[in-house]
């Protein structure tokens, strides 16, 4: 059987991220590569990025039961670019995605975040995150 991939997640009740709102939990797929999914992931991401309640990730298995789509040890990378408005789905022209990392832990990327999200605190549209992967 092949491996399907879904990107799940959506509005959580509160900050500790453990329930989803009522109402509001997501899940697109299925995928047929990890890479499929990770670019909706990453779009779902994106366009929440105002809304500090909202998850997603990616997960791998077939119908209700599955599980997250990380096999072996995790890293982490630290994402980000300057965007051409405060929409934040349009780069400014030129600009790649830059990625850092990777990270053995995600303590080592959150330090990594903090210095460049501080070092460009000045500029509104540009915008770093933490990703797995």
């Amino acid at each position: 059987m092949a491996t399907r991939f879904w990107v799940e997640g959506g509005e959580h009740a509160d900050a500790t991220f453990t329930a989803l709102a009522a109402g509001k939990e997501e899940r697109h797929g299925p995928f047929a590569t990890y890479e499929e999914a990770r670019a909706v992931w990453q779009a779902r991401t994106m366009a929440t990025i105002d809304n500090a309640l909202a998850r997603f990730k990616v997960v791998v298995g077939e119908g209700p039961t599955h599980v997250p789509a990380a096999a072996g040890p995790k890293t982490w990378w630290v994402e980000g670019s300057e965007y051409a408005d405060a929409t934040f789905t349009t780069l400014v022209a030129g600009r790649p995605i830059e990625r850092h990392g990777p990270h053995a832990t995600y303590e080592a990327a959150k330090k990594d975040w903090q210095a460049r999200t501080m070092a460009t605190v000045d500029n509104a549209l540009i915008r770093f995150r933490i990703v797995e992967g």
